[in-house]
């Protein structure tokens, strides 16, 4: 299970590429996927799913140790972060994760993937960064000394940073849209069934 090319996977030593919603987005699909992201981390996790223009939605933020059962289709990538600091997590040594499909097949109920969120390896450089993001703020770093090429790394990665859509703050707006529709069709039903009534 590998993520797309340039995706940003271990092996591809480019770990921000899936921030690149040209890159990472749903695509229209009809496979199943029934998966398990179980958070095997110390750390709290967001479960973010990248919708169809490639945002970013949190579907969960995971507390260690803690799972969520997930019903999704293949062509959809997930991605993980610490819901702290933003930090990178994996799935199988991978940054992106991308569904494997259910066939009917396999039978009824279908059996879910187990899919285990950890840290990867942080290069010595990227774990620096973290422990300055942490320990100094940001109108300090320009007094660190550290050459400003890294001083300029410290910041992107801030800067990099990518608001999160939230899951249920969409459905809420959905349903409320959905309700206001029904609130204009009804007075529309309600004017123009009155307007027919007969006089007598």
């Amino acid at each position: 299970m590998t993520g797309p090319k340039g995706a940003g996977g271990a092996s591809s030593g480019n770990h921000e590429d899936e921030s690149r919603p040209v890159l990472l987005k749903a695509q229209t699909s009809r496979t199943y996927a029934f998966v398990r992201f179980i958070n095997k981390t110390a750390r709290h996790v967001d479960v973010i799913w990248l919708n169809y223009e490639g945002a970013r939605v949190r579907y969960k933020t995971l507390s260690p140790e803690q799972w969520v059962d997930v019903n999704t289709f293949v062509g959809h990538p997930w991605i993980f972060r610490d819901s702290v600091s933003g930090d990178r997590l994996v799935v199988q040594h991978e940054a992106v994760y991308e569904p494997e499909g259910w066939n009917i097949e396999e039978g009824w109920p279908p059996t879910r993937r187990l899919v285990s969120i950890t840290i990867p390896v942080y290069t010595l450089k990227e774990r620096c960064i973290q422990l300055i993001r942490r320990y100094v703020k940001d109108e300090d770093i320009s007094s660190l000394e550290i050459p400003r090429s890294l001083q300029q790394d410290i910041r992107n990665t801030r800067s990099n940073f990518v608001p999160l859509i939230d899951r249920q703050a969409l459905l809420n707006e959905q349903q409320q849209q959905i309700q206001q529709h029904l609130v204009q069709q009804q007075q529309h039903h309600q004017h123009h069934h009155h307007h027919q009534e007969p006089q007598l």
